[in-house]
């Protein structure tokens, strides 16, 4: 005796009229909506049996007459066109599977701020219908429609839900807004270790030593803004998932969480752009040569733009 779990039938259907046709295929992608899962902490032993849950997200299958190298790229734009997500899929011979797991790209990358999901995906996107393009070498594009809904067992109603998704994706845009700063403190360090390569470098005499004064100097100066900006960016994108982690409204904690978030950030990116009008072109003068990159300028907190 067994249990054979199968989620998508259409696709295994149409495969026979699709493979005879010998050509790349998008299938029609079904109906997807937001899943909270709660996962308690207990112990079931082993006399309960539990089977995988089907994916959380969009399941995307398509066929392919020969597979490619590189795999397959695959972008979901919303109603403005714009691209909200890309994702690397299969590129194998016949019936290839990917997910899209309803979530917006990250606001940051790790490498220079909070990553959010896994480094990869921001909040939940608002219900509506999505553009997906399935991309493989050599061959013209699929496209197909993902339409997303709102949990169907949400204890809020249309409009309690527009409230905290308008909350969450405040958060988000000040992620958004953040993440220049998050580059520019990480490109100044990384113009910070170049010049100390080079100051050891060019031997120790008195402006060698000067230089890598000045660049040490400059170094332990970043740090403390650096570090602002990341702390910020690190309580914007908590308040973000905390928001958006549960079918509920926003609670006090979470919208003073927000408040001091959007304060702090603003102090962060002040205090960058102090440093890189004071210490930066210190450090720039002290090598005293034409260096291989541009003088990095101060970084404004912007508006990131609507979603």
């Amino acid at each position: 005796r067994g249990i054979w779990i199968l989620d998508h039938t259409a696709p295994l259907l149409g495969l026979g009229t699709v493979a005879a046709a010998d050509a790349a295929h998008l299938f029609a992608i079904p109906a997807a909506h937001r899943t909270t899962i709660y996962r308690p902490q207990a112990w079931f032993g082993w006399g309960e049996y539990f089977a995988a849950n089907p994916p959380q997200g969009a399941v995307i299958s398509y066929y392919l007459p020969a597979a490619a190298k590189g795999g397959a790229r695959i972008a979901v734009r919303d109603a403005a066109g714009r691209t909200i997500r890309t994702l690397r899929g299969p590129a194998r011979e016949g019936m290839n599977t990917a997910v899209w797991d309803l979530h917006d790209r990250a606001a940051a990358t790790p490498a220079f701020g909070f990553g959010g999901r896994g480094g990869g995906a921001g909040p939940w996107v608002e219900p509506g219908d999505y553009r997906v393009q399935v991309s493989v070498a050599g061959d013209a594009a699929l496209e197909g429609t993902a339409g997303v809904t709102a949990d169907p067992e949400s204890p809020l109603n249309a409009r309690q839900q527009q409230a905290r998704a308008a909350q969450v994706m405040a958060a988000y845009r000040l992620q958004l807004a953040l993440a220049p700063a998050g580059k520019v403190a990480a490109a100044a360090a990384k113009q910070l270790a170049a010049m100390r390569t080079y100051a050891r470098a060019i031997g120790s005499d008195g402006a060698a030593g000067d230089a890598a004064a000045a660049v040490a100097a400059a170094d332990k100066a970043l740090q403390k803004p650096a570090a602002a900006v990341q702390r910020a960016l690190a309580m914007a994108g908590a308040a973000e998932r905390g928001m958006d982690g549960y079918e509920g409204l926003p609670t006090a904690d979470q919208m003073r969480e927000l408040a001091w978030a959007r304060t702090d950030a603003a102090a962060a990116v002040a205090a960058l752009n102090r440093f890189l009008k004071q210490q930066m072109p210190a450090a720039y003068a002290a090598m005293g040569r034409k260096l291989p990159w541009p003088p990095i300028g101060p970084v404004a907190l912007g508006a990131a733009p609507e979603r």
